[in-house]
């Protein structure tokens, strides 16, 4: 990893402070002038807090060695996201394992990887002996946006294989992991993580939670401005207030879910939501 200290000056003369306004509390001026001057990394502790005071990701300054790796990781994330496995598949085929050159690069490749056994091929004991090896062996830091991803897909994985009580606890601990995940996710990872651990809630009949969740994403997309996943974040407040009995609420959220797969072009869950509609009494 590579920290652009040059990008770090630049985003604190932006907010108008001095290298010692900006360590105050956080570290000394001297560290501040070796990061810029000199890119020295100093802890994750550290360069959190300090992105934080800035109001930045921490991707906005650190930068892989190898920043092919890194975009195809990114394009992987995306074509997962619309549920275009095939494509994903093929891209991480084409990455070696003698790329992976550090532990956060080991990292992402085994969630990817497993995902994609969880998502596409249903193979759900190697998905979950993937996602072993990313909580036990190649884990950066227990409050990084992986870590908390894997634990829920683990949780879904023990749901899939029809383990209530793995599940439960694996949702358990990524709903602790999400209280205190570290400013290097980006906003559509936290809403993604909120959207798959609601999902996780509704499987495990826990439709209060999955509420909470599925706000909070909501929330997260009013304040950025953005359509993602939003219109799976209405099918979940849908189908966990149908599960609760509040049928006003379910049918209000399912129209509104229902507009969105036509505007985001999400065919399958549209059909879903439809025959959904119709057994509350839509047409």
């Amino acid at each position: 990893m590579k920290l652009r200290g040059d990008q770090l000056k630049k985003f604190r003369k932006s907010k108008g402070l001095s290298q010692k306004q900006l360590a105050q509390g956080i570290c000394t001026q001297a560290t501040i002038s070796l990061i810029e001057k000199n890119n020295k990394i100093p802890g994750m502790t550290i360069l959190s807090q300090l992105c934080a005071r800035l109001g930045i990701s921490i991707d906005e300054i650190l930068v892989d060695d190898n920043q092919v790796l890194t975009d195809i990781f990114t394009e992987i994330n995306d074509l997962m996201l619309q549920k275009k496995y095939d494509a994903a598949t093929i891209l991480l085929n084409n990455v070696g394992i003698k790329q992976l050159q550090g532990q956060y690069d080991k990292e992402r490749y085994y969630y990817f990887l497993g995902m994609l056994q969880l998502d596409q091929s249903k193979d759900y004991d190697e998905a979950l002996f993937n996602f072993e090896l990313v909580l036990k062996q190649f884990a950066v830091d227990n409050d990084d946006i992986y870590q908390v991803m894997t634990t829920i897909a683990t949780g879904t994985a023990w749901f899939y294989k029809g383990d209530y009580e793995q599940a439960k606890l694996f949702a358990k601990k990524g709903a602790q992991s999400l209280q205190i995940v570290n400013t290097t996710a980006s906003v559509q990872q936290m809403i993604a993580a909120n959207v798959s651990l609601a999902q996780l809630n509704q499987q495990i009949e826990q439709p209060a939670t999955a509420i909470e969740l599925a706000q909070q994403a909501l929330l997260l997309c009013r304040k950025q401005n953005v359509l993602f996943l939003l219109d799976d974040v209405y099918a979940i407040l849908a189908s966990s207030y149908f599960t609760m009995g509040q049928l006003d609420d379910a049918k209000e959220n399912s129209q509104i879910a229902i507009s969105l797969t036509k505007v985001m072009q999400h065919a399958e869950l549209r059909e879903r939501l439809i025959k959904q509609f119709r057994k509350l009494g839509g047409r």
